[in-house]
């Protein structure tokens, strides 16, 4: 009974730090800004539907009045996606954005997309205030976390996405992360933590999920994923490829490519395909529209 006991206190010592640490990361300042690049840039801060602050940068072209939404990864921020990213300042208006609970944004935790929708929709909105944007269309390029956010969040002015190493749904990414455990000793680490977000975030698991959103989705998406990926395997974009019903959906697996490496194993192939669909899907299906 004493075993058993001291079983049961380790597992829930063990989940409760696993819940904490995974929704309240520790925050990364990355040094990278636009002008690292040589590219002035705006500071933006804008609020969301339920009254946090988030920090982007916003940075304009006269180009175009094509926008792209650019989100970072887990547990970063805008400037550690800044670098592989930073061949589309010069081709497109970019509002790069801190997401809730990280870098200088406001939010005390991460929901993996639930109430990270908001956030979406508040960048979205400010880009259309953009006298530079105006009513032109407006993409999303995400990376791991923010790829299946920008999923889940479905936006309707949203008019292309890249999505790069996205995560089927959180749930998935529980099990992945107690992938040790064993046999039955797995289920009472996932009850615990499902119910952990139940009792203190008012949130399931399951409510985060890109693999039912994108069954929903309307615009094209362009998923991107190493082969060797490791830390987010494959088959969680050839799941959610095969579930979207997009016309222009497009799947390119990168081979040789770990957890965030198609940019570089692949770059020159990686820019210049990213560039061309937002091409495709932003400015020439813009150019249509205008007589």
């Amino acid at each position: 009974m004493l075993i058993l006991s001291l079983v049961i206190l380790a597992m829930v010592v063990y989940t409760s730090a696993m819940f904490v640490v995974a929704l309240m990361p520790a925050r990364t300042h990355s040094a990278a800004t636009p002008k690292t690049f040589g590219v002035e840039y705006e500071r933006v801060t804008l609020t969301t539907e339920d009254g946090l602050e988030l920090t982007g940068w916003f940075i304009p072209t006269t180009r175009t009045t094509a926008a792209v939404v650019i989100g970072h990864g887990y547990p970063f921020d805008k400037g550690n996606i800044l670098p592989a990213t930073a061949f589309l300042l010069r081709r497109f208006n970019c509002l790069y954005l801190d997401f809730r609970a990280f870098g200088e944004s406001q939010g005390k935790f991460t929901t993996f997309g639930y109430d990270e929708r908001k956030d979406v929709a508040a960048a979205m909105e400010y880009l259309k205030t953009r006298p530079e944007v105006g009513t032109g269309r407006i993409g999303q390029y995400g990376f791991s976390l923010s790829a299946s956010i920008f999923i889940q969040a479905n936006h309707p002015d949203a008019k292309a996405l890249v999505a790069d190493s996205p995560f089927v749904d959180f749930e998935t990414m529980m099990h992945d992360g107690y992938r040790w455990a064993r046999g039955p000793l797995k289920l009472p680490l996932i009850w615990l933590s499902k119910w952990y977000g139940r009792i203190f975030l008012k949130r399931r698991a399951e409510d985060a999920s890109a693999i039912n959103a994108v069954r929903d989705l309307r615009f094209p998406v362009l998923f991107i994923h190493g082969e060797q990926d490791r830390q987010i395997p494959p088959w969680h974009s050839r799941k959610l490829f095969e579930a979207c019903p997009a016309a222009g959906k497009e799947i390119w697996l990168v081979p040789g490519a770990d957890h965030g490496q198609a940019m570089v194993v692949q770059r020159t192939a990686y820019q210049e395909r990213v560039t061309e669909f937002f091409h495709r899907y932003l400015e020439a299906e813009q150019e249509k529209k205008t007589p």
